[in-house]
């Protein structure tokens, strides 16, 4: 499954209780405090998009939840 990575500026104001990384997957957004991953990435600028996030983390890999907001993508 494809999955994109980013950052949320927004969390990121809010300090240790933002949930800083959003994973998009076909089927969810899901928020993370961290994110592991256990796979071959690519980064992809897309500074064509009307609107932020233009930088993302692309990898094909299954999320696995670890629990307390925490994820790993295998």
């Amino acid at each position: 499954m494809l999955v994109r990575l980013h950052v949320n500026r927004r969390e990121m104001a809010k300090g240790r209780k933002g949930y800083i990384w959003t994973i998009h997957t076909s089927k969810a957004c899901i928020r993370a405090k961290e994110v592991e991953i256990r796979v071959p990435c690519k980064t992809e600028y897309r500074p064509d998009l009307p609107h932020n996030p233009k930088v993302f983390v692309r990898v094909n890999a299954n999320v696995v939840n670890l629990g307390k907001g925490k994820f790993a993508l295998v």
